[in-house]
């Protein structure tokens, strides 16, 4: 049995997809982190950072419970376990590289866009969107099919990126729209991705730029509409 302790950030959220995209049966523990549920003596032996998420598989290798913190390590788990999303042996290298891409470029630049001065993050974040537009000219996902390396950034750029218009974006966000299409993730109900609460900045503040900056189409865009 898999128990995924989450929240509704960027994080928890990433982990949940590839959850739900796995297609094992797993429990969603909610940790409130505002009411400082992450603190706790019993998370704190799960998780000795004290953040989300973490996920606990009874099933571990070898049948051992596996302990897992980190939302990227959480995605190579699970498409492990499950034997997907890694990319045929010709084209995981592709893979790897664009999950390290996302997960020391894209995340940490455009998560301190929530609070931080975003003029100081505005290059580093116009050169990545740059560089994966020009990657993705042509072709569907990061690497071949379908895989962790779509799944690790796709929480962050819809939260933080559709209002920031760094450079031409109209690939970038093509690319979110594929990966909505591709999730199997339930929208209603317990375990759902709205089962989580949207936390902080982002989501909401964020289209409003986007339909101010695109004449109103991000709704759709949002909805997963392709871009035209």
């Amino acid at each position: 049995m898999i128990d995924l302790y989450a929240w509704g950030t960027t994080n928890g959220r990433r982990a949940l997809i590839i959850a739900e995209e796995a297609g094992l049966p797993f429990t969603l523990r909610q940790i409130d982190i505002h009411k400082g549920d992450q603190k706790t003596p019993a998370y704190e032996k799960l998780n000795p950072y004290r953040k989300i998420p973490t996920l606990v598989d009874s099933e571990g290798p070898g049948g051992k419970e596996a302990v897992v913190f980190e939302s990227v390590a959480i995605c190579f788990y699970l498409a492990e376990k499950v034997g997907r999303f890694l990319g045929s042996p010709a084209d995981h290298p592709n893979v790897l590289k664009w999950s390290m891409f996302h997960a020391t470029n894209v995340l940490p630049t455009l998560g301190p866009l929530k609070n931080a001065d975003e003029a100081a993050f505005e290059k580093g974040a116009t050169q990545q969107f740059d560089a994966m537009n020009r990657h993705l000219a042509g072709r569907d996902w990061f690497a071949e099919d379908y895989s962790v390396a779509d799944i690790i950034p796709y929480t962050r750029i819809v939260d933080y990126a559709w209002g920031y218009e760094g450079g031409d974006a109209n690939l970038l966000k093509t690319h979110i729209c594929h990966i909505r299409q591709k999730l199997r993730l339930p929208l209603e109900g317990e375990g759902s991705i709205r089962s989580l609460p949207t936390v902080g900045y982002s989501l909401v503040k964020r289209r409003k730029e986007a339909d101010s900056m695109m004449g109103g189409s991000s709704k759709k865009l949002m909805q997963g509409s392709t871009p035209k």
